[in-house]
């Protein structure tokens, strides 16, 4: 598959503004997560930009680089050195639209991905991003709906094209984001299916008017006894900057 797409233009002045006071009908432990992530009258962005370096699992831990792109309408792209440069390609999501592409040395084709599969587990990939770097995009007048699990955690369900997505959180009672966790679609062994995934907060940092996990662990199995092996990705954010 080859597409191109292009960088969505918007207007700062068109953006949403954060207001705590709307979250009455919000429980408690998301409204400290949102209130927390979110400074009072801060202008809720479209998209976000970050810079990340940290270490990827391919069979042996590798460090990367990385620049990313996450936006409103589920979009994305990730674009990375691996090694030096020994790998680099994409990871993309726009809509409905998957595609993975990594070579070696630059011009080698190792990883050439899309389809359906694909799609699903970017979409994943997307919505548990997307509560940790926009959480903005998580209020209600966006169309999330929350509630809390049988063991007080915050629930969002959050609107796509699809449906709802269901990204689950853990706050401090100060409302600092401890970990995400989703189910995400993947492949143990030969089969695919609906797997633990998830994400551990080690810091966060403000960055103008937001507080997100400025460094933290990413892989499959979260929450269960695989987690030490399903673990294949450890990030530092360099740079976050919103549009």
């Amino acid at each position: 598959m080859t597409t191109t797409w292009d960088h969505q233009d918007t207007s700062v002045a068109a953006m949403r503004v954060f207001r705590p006071d709307t979250l009455h009908d919000v429980p408690r432990p998301a409204a400290a997560y949102l209130t927390h992530a979110i400074m009072p009258g801060a202008q809720l962005p479209h998209g976000v930009a970050l810079t990340m370096h940290g270490h990827i699992k391919l069979g042996v831990w590798l460090p990367f680089t990385a620049n990313e792109t996450i936006e409103d309408g589920c979009h994305f792209r990730w674009s990375a050195r691996v090694a030096g440069g020994v790998f680099t390609g994409s990871d993309e999501l726009r809509g409905r639209l998957a595609a993975s592409r990594f070579q070696l040395f630059g011009h080698i084709p190792v990883v050439t991905q899309s389809g359906p599969d694909v799609g699903q587990s970017a979409l994943g990939r997307f919505l548990t991003e997307q509560a940790i770097w926009m959480p903005g995009s998580l209020l209600p007048d966006g169309g999330t709906h929350w509630h809390v699990d049988q063991d007080c955690r915050p629930v969002a369900m959050i609107p796509h094209a699809g449906g709802y997505g269901r990204v689950t959180l853990s706050v401090d009672v100060d409302g600092r984001l401890r970990d995400v966790s989703i189910s995400r679609w993947g492949r143990d062994g030969a089969r695919r299916g609906w797997l633990p995934f998830g994400m551990v907060a080690d810091q966060e940092q403000t960055f103008g008017s937001f507080t997100v996990p400025s460094a933290g662990r990413v892989g499959w199995w979260y929450g269960t006894n695989r987690w030490p092996a399903g673990e294949f990705f450890r990030f530092s954010i360099d740079n976050y900057d919103v549009f």
